[in-house]
């Protein structure tokens, strides 16, 4: 079983952190901000993949995101 990696759902990149609020409650969720210089992205989703998955994944976002 390989390790899970965060990655951000809209560019691929493994640079995404937690960004937690000062109140954690089911309706104010944890939110994922990715660190990324061209990208900015900032959510309550955020892709966990194995480490043997990253690739796949990163080639599908960059394919999805020339058409």
């Amino acid at each position: 079983m390989s390790e899970k990696i965060r990655v951000c759902p809209r560019c691929g990149s493994t640079q995404v952190e937690i960004v937690r609020s000062t109140t954690m409650t089911a309706s104010n969720p944890i939110n994922y901000r990715c660190k990324a210089t061209d990208c900015g992205y900032l959510g309550t989703v955020c892709a966990e993949l194995d480490a043997d998955d990253l690739e796949r994944f990163q080639l599908a976002i960059k394919q999805a995101s020339t058409q």
